[in-house]
């Protein structure tokens, strides 16, 4: 399971491969409707009916501020993980 077989996840980040399981994770901008992005998760699985097909996990369609809280929101997240202060559950401090 690559890009070769899949062109279209050209220029997608991989944010899984478990050697089974494949997920990417790609974002564009919306021509038609401006300052907006979709944001799309697709996934590959080797077991399934049919392996190379890609499945959408998740799509959703987000502004540029909502992509910014996104960022803020995983950035505060790692710095929390990393300095081993989480808690069960992780709420963006208000």
């Amino acid at each position: 399971m690559t890009t070769l077989t899949h062109p279209e996840l050209a220029g997608s980040c991989q944010i899984v491969d478990s050697g089974v399981f494949e997920e990417y994770l790609s974002i564009r901008p919306i021509d038609a409707v401006p300052g907006n992005h979709y944001l799309l998760i697709r996934s590959q699985l080797d077991s399934a009916k049919n392996p190379e097909a890609l499945h959408t996990r998740y799509s959703v369609t987000l502004t540029r501020e909502a992509m910014n809280r996104l960022h803020e929101h995983l950035g505060s997240y790692l710095r929390q993980s990393e300095s081993g202060g989480l808690t069960q559950g992780f709420l963006l401090p208000e």
